[in-house]
């Protein structure tokens, strides 16, 4: 249509809202929005503000879809650059990276309170402890 008014007119639409979901341990779950197909998942999760202490790191769980619309799950490694750089680790929009706890933070969660901590630490070292002794090991 613009034919009538603009000579040779070239028209270019492109999706502005793309969109990557960033959740778990990071320092902000959110969605963030990218301004082309691909983004870096170190980029992404850095928007997020970064891994929290409580990341783990080895077993970070990326949501995507293919061309046909079957979900697909892959779990990377980013606990090193080396290991990261093996897997071409690049998000699209609509993935979502979930980053698990640590098993320490889970732990955390389901105690109330220190002095449990300090009672299961006490429960695992006596054993060895009592060996120690009986058998005079240095």
């Amino acid at each position: 249509k613009y034919s009538e008014f603009v000579k040779d007119p070239s028209i270019v639409v492109q999706v502005v809202n793309k969109k990557v979901y960033i959740l778990g341990e990071v320092k902000s779950s959110k969605t963030i929005t990218i301004d082309r197909d691909i983004i870096p998942i170190y980029e992404a999760i850095a928007k997020a503000g970064g891994f929290t202490d409580d990341a783990q790191r080895d077993n970070i769980i990326i949501l995507s879809h293919n061309d046909k619309g079957k979900s697909i799950l892959r779990r990377v490694d980013l606990s090193t650059f080396q290991r990261a750089a093996l897997s071409n680790i690049i998000l699209k929009p609509g993935d979502l990276v979930y980053v698990p706890p640590s098993g320490w933070k889970e732990y955390r969660l389901t105690t109330d309170n220190y002095i449990s901590v300090l009672k299961t630490i006490s429960q695992l070292a006596s054993p060895y402890l009592t060996l120690r002794n009986v058998f005079n090991w240095d």
